[in-house]
This record gives structure tokens, sequence and C-alpha cells, in this order.
């Protein structure tokens, strides 16, 4: 069985991405919250992204920290991407690329074995692929949804494809708040409600876990078994 690693909830994570009573989602507040932790170095791709995106702030972020160059692909012009591509467009023109990130856009792609192909040829030896992808979200097109995929599909995908090191963070808060995610939070006073999820999710690993900040378990544990999604890091052997 794979193991998965967790990031508790905590008051200090609560009062620095949650407080505000912002109108994101759980998933969209801690994919921020993973992205600003992000590092990264040399030539980096993101594939599916491009200058229109939610995260634009913090790639101007990353430009500021780093000393990379940035390049981005997709299908959709509306991104305005470094590279404009078709469904069916070959990546082996690229080379050379030190990094290849992608964020919650493998669900909208059928065929996922030629992409992480593609993604190795690309990418130096020793080069760094980090995505990160849904798990229990609502069906969202884009312009279709194909996948959820458990860590043992992805540490599979990824192995079959020439990647190693694979390292897998489930991106949740906690019961309570997956449950709403999952529900769409139907009703009135829907902001005041998520966050009263948010505090109980805290009370509750703070019970169960007895303060501990993170903990690695297996993908089937009931505390890492239904994530809002996943980040997963590996490197190109």
């Amino acid at each position: 069985m794979i193991s998965v690693n967790f990031l508790v909830p905590r008051l200090s994570r609560y009062f620095r991405n949650f407080h505000n009573f912002n109108n994101l989602s759980v998933f969209r507040t801690l994919t921020n919250e993973y992205l600003k932790v992000l590092e990264l170095n040399g030539k980096v791709l993101d594939y599916g992204g491009g200058e229109v995106v939610n995260y634009k702030d913090q790639i101007n972020n990353w430009k500021d920290i780093y000393e990379i160059e940035f390049e981005s692909l997709n299908i959709d012009a509306a991104k305005n991407p470094t590279h404009l591509v078709s469904a069916d467009d070959s990546l082996v023109k690229l080379k050379d690329f030190d990094m290849v990130v992608s964020f919650n856009t493998f669900e909208h792609i059928y065929n996922l074995f030629g992409v992480f192909d593609e993604i190795n040829q690309i990418l130096k030896h020793k080069g760094k692929f980090i995505f990160i992808v849904p798990f229990i979200i609502r069906i969202h097109g884009h312009p279709d949804d194909f996948l959820r995929g458990t860590p043992s599909y992805w540490c599979k995908l990824l192995q079959d494809n020439g990647f190693g090191d694979i390292h897998i963070e489930v991106i949740t808060w906690g019961p309570f708040s997956s449950a709403q995610s999952i529900s769409g939070i139907p009703g009135p006073f829907k902001k005041i409600r998520k966050n009263i999820a948010l505090l109980l999710d805290i009370l509750y690993f703070k019970v169960k876990l007895n303060g501990n900040k993170a903990i690695e378990c297996q993908q089937d544990d009931p505390i890492c078994s239904a994530p809002l999604g996943y980040c997963i890091s590996s490197i190109k052997r």
C-alpha cells in the first residue's frame, strides 16, 4: 500500500489561510498554500498554465524569488500560454527543462500515459516533476473531466514512465470540511458554516492525533483516504 503525508490542520494555518472569510473553496485555498512554499529552479514548464490563470500572482512571486526561466503550455488560447498546442500535438520539440509543474490539469486529459512519457522526454536527467490533482471534488469540465486517481494509480503511472523518488502529500483539512466540499455547502450562511467546519476539524485532530503537526499514513487510512486532492512530486530517473 502507498504511503502519503498529511499536514495536520492547526489554528496558525487557519488564521493564515481562512480567517478572512474568502470565497475560495477549501481545496483552492489549500492548493494556494502549497504553491506559496513550492521551490522552483532553472527552466520551468507549467503544463496547463498561461498568463491568465488564478495563480498569476504566485507566478510573479516565483519570478521575484527564484532565478528561473518560466514557460507555460496550454490548448486554450484564452490562457495566453507561451506554447499554444492542440490536443494531438507532440511535446518532444521542447527540451532540457529542469522542472515541469502542473496544477489541476491532469483530470481533464484522457491519455495520461502519453503525456507523462512526453514530460519525461522534455525533462533533463534528474529533472523534477510536480503536480497537483483533485480527488474528491465535483466534476468540472474544461473542456471535459475524466479522472480521479488514487496514490497507487499516480505512483504506477509515474514509475511506468521513468520517474522515481515519488512523494505524495494529501491536500485536505479534515472530515467536516471535506463533507461540506462534496455537498457544495447548500443553504444560507455558507461562509459561517464553512469556517465552523474548519474549526471543528482542528479540534477533531487535536484530540485524535494528540497535537501532531504532520503524519505519514497509508493511502487507505481513514485519516487520509478521502482527501480533496494530492500534491505529488517525482524525479526523472
